[in-house]
């Protein structure tokens, strides 16, 4: 079988004289391997929460590409980084290759550039610890919602000034109707479906002071 190992530790950015070096954390590395895959145009693809020995418990993902198993990523567990000799934090990833290259990718479909502007709104909600990103994003994408052309998730924050168990999750939601202008009216309820859905659903909450962006979208 063919295996593609990554890794990455240490700090990244720096390299222009306006950006800081940053620890590199999980979610970079995760961002990092979501980019190659869309690049290799292998989608859908999907992360599950999944222990693993190697990896530090919370921050071990599973991954699935149309429905199989072609790898796993996580921040390496300290006893492993014990047996190398290594002092700093380290984030790996295995790929099935053959696994991968068995499917067919995405085909490339072609968009025509957007005549009207999208509308954003960032909302920050409460979440339990154990619910996952993957999680929220499946029951937002049952709703099948008119106009919803993207979610992100932009920010993630635990801290004593949290519920225990839980943690604050910022998305982004770009709103864009590709015949018209949005209204801020429409946006408005499509928001309160998307949070009356995970309120009924998961049990998720909108913070309270939760942010409510309400820039326009470029085209």
């Amino acid at each position: 079988m063919s295996t593609l190992g990554l890794a990455a530790m240490g700090r990244r950015g720096g390299l222009h004289w306006l950006e800081r070096p940053e620890e590199t954390v999980f979610f970079h590395f995760k961002g990092a391997l979501e980019a190659l895959l869309s690049q290799m145009r292998c989608e859908p693809f999907r992360f599950e929460l999944e222990e693993h020995p190697f990896f530090v418990e919370g921050q071990a993902l599973a991954l699935y590409y149309k429905g199989d198993h072609i790898g796993n990523l996580g921040r390496l567990h300290g006893r492993v980084l014990d047996a190398y000799g290594i002092k700093e934090g380290v984030f790996y990833a295995e790929l099935e290759l053959d696994t991968l290259f068995a499917k067919t990718p995405k085909a490339f479909r072609f968009s025509p550039v957007p005549r009207f502007p999208g509308v954003v709104r960032d909302l920050a909600f409460l979440v339990k610890e154990s619910t996952g990103f993957q999680e929220i994003k499946d029951e937002l994408d049952k709703l099948a919602l008119p106009n919803l052309e993207s979610i992100q998730l932009i920010d993630r924050f635990a801290g004593a000034s949290l519920p225990a168990g839980h943690v604050s999750l910022a998305f982004r939601f770009l709103f864009r109707n590709l015949s018209s202008t949005l209204q801020s009216g429409e946006v408005d309820k499509l928001q309160d479906r998307i949070v009356g859905h995970l309120r009924s659903v998961l049990k998720i909450e909108l913070r309270e002071g939760g942010k409510i962006d309400n820039r326009t979208g470029k085209n």
